[in-house]
This record gives C-alpha cells, structure tokens and sequence, in this order.
C-alpha cells in the first residue's frame, strides 16, 4: 500500500490558493500594523506605506519605521508560511514568491524600486523568512505523531526500543 502521508504529488490549484492566502493574510496584517502606526504616529493612512518605494528610505524617521514595519511584517510571514504550508522545503519557494509579488505590486503602484535600502531591506527580509520559517516548518515537521484515541503522544519515548525488542514489559 502507498503511503499518502504528505504526498509529493503536484497539485498547483493548492500552491496557487496557498499562495494566494498568504499574500492576502500578509497584507492584511501590515495593514492592521500600518493602522496603529499612522494612528500612533498620527499620519494619515495610506497604502503609500506599503507600496510606495520611495517612502522606505534611511533619510527620514518615517522611513526607518517602515523599515521596522516590514521586519514585523517577515515576522508575520514566517507564521503564515508555517500554518498554511507546513514544508520546509517550500519555505524558500513561498517567501522568494511573496516578495517576487511585493516587487510586482511595488513596481506597478509606483515604479521599479531602485534605492539601495528598499533593497537591502526586502534582501534581509528575504533571508530572514526563509531561514526562520524553515526552522519553525522542521520543528513542526519533527513533533511526534499522535496515536488515534489519545491526546498525548506515546508516553515512553524514551524507552520505545527497549518495547519493541520485548525487553520492558509496559
């Protein structure tokens, strides 16, 4: 019999809605973050912030918050990499999509990023997500399975070869 578990079969209706869900579930929450900075900051609330190249600078303030903004932001997308994709071999392939995206919107909003700190900023955020939504994607990957009928898993992990060989009596 084959296993299914977490089959390997290539399915693009589910990496498009995957895709789809963290670009929308991302955007929602810089949008809810922008909101209690403007709100914070008292400026007004803008998509500018989010897709406006130019206002991610390291001339002014503004331009380091949003800088913050968006490392709160990876951090956002590391979790919502581990919830909906949960493979840490697609980390990578989901975070370098999401910002391909971000440069996409980027451009079409208000044109093709050219400074040096938008660019350093979406390089770090880059290696930071795939780094640290690898690392949750494997912890998660690596927790033990739960048998069907309890809550808990095996309680002798420790002595699970010493059962099976017959050599401990449960």
């Amino acid at each position: 019999m084959a296993n299914n578990f977490k089959s390997k079969a290539w399915d693009p209706l589910l990496i498009i809605c995957q895709i789809i869900s963290i670009q929308l579930l991302t955007y929602f929450f810089a949008s809810v973050l922008l909101f209690f900075e403007s709100f914070l900051f008292g400026t007004p609330l803008t998509l500018d912030y989010i897709f406006n190249v130019d206002y991610l600078t390291s001339k002014e303030l503004s331009g380091w918050v949003i800088m913050f903004t968006s490392f709160v932001v990876a951090a956002i997308l590391c979790l919502n990499i581990l919830v909906i994709v949960e493979r840490s071999k697609l980390c990578l392939d989901f975070t370098c999509t999401f910002y391909f995206f971000y440069l996409i919107s980027c451009t079409l909003y208000s044109h093709f990023p050219t400074g040096f700190f938008w660019w350093l900023t979406i390089i770090i955020n880059i290696i930071g997500v795939s780094i640290v939504s690898e690392r949750l994607c494997m912890k998660k990957e690596l927790e033990p399975i739960k048998l069907s009928g309890t809550n808990k898993p095996s309680q002798n992990m420790d002595n699970s070869e010493e059962i099976e060989m017959g050599l401990i009596n449960k």
